[in-house]
């Protein structure tokens, strides 16, 4: 169950990257001073996560748990599954036609969501305050697109950490495909 809410919460950050804004929205950063170069887990300025930059492949050291079609699942058993002062139940890679394209991070307890919040907040500023229920917070530059979205109804919360260029290659393939 936890798996296919990884996947399903991570399927919905390609509507997250693919969204331009309104008014009522910051627009994102200038690359130079966005969240690729702030995050020191992102190898600028390329954006990245857990040292795997943006459309790189899947390292030697991770571990396959799901394929759907172009896209591919991993995990990396030697992650320390802490940030911070949260603990970490769930790291997961994404990986469109071998690219990276994204992570997600969750945790299943207050403590540990509320000590995940405080650190993306002190990494890569204020963020956008999407939902005050939850809370959903969100980050973008030209590279990366971070959000934090804690479940009002659980304990826990997650982090989908997505490359903005992998994304737009998966909505341009998904544009052009048969309508069933």
């Amino acid at each position: 169950m936890r798996i296919e809410r990884s996947i399903l919460a991570v399927s919905m950050l390609v509507l997250f990257v693919g969204f331009t804004g309104c008014g009522s929205h910051q627009p994102p950063p200038p690359p130079d001073t966005g969240i690729a170069a702030a995050l020191p887990f992102a190898p600028p300025p390329q954006g990245g996560f857990g040292g795997i930059a943006c459309g790189a492949p899947p390292q030697a050291n991770m571990k396959l748990v799901r394929t759907a079609g172009d896209l591919t699942f991993y995990t990396r058993p030697s992650d320390p599954m802490r940030i911070a002062a949260g603990q970490l139940t769930g790291e997961t890679y994404r990986f469109y036609k071998n690219q990276f394209e994204g992570a997600l991070l969750q945790t299943s307890d207050s403590n540990s969501s509320a000590a995940l919040l405080v650190h993306m907040r002190n990494l890569i500023g204020p963020g956008t305050l999407v939902s005050p229920i939850g809370p959903k917070y969100t980050w973008a530059d030209a590279n990366l697109a971070v959000e934090y979205d804690r479940d009002p109804g659980a304990a826990g919360s997650d982090v989908l950490v997505a490359c903005r260029k992998v994304q737009a290659q998966q909505q341009a393939a998904m544009a052009g495909a048969p309508q069933h």
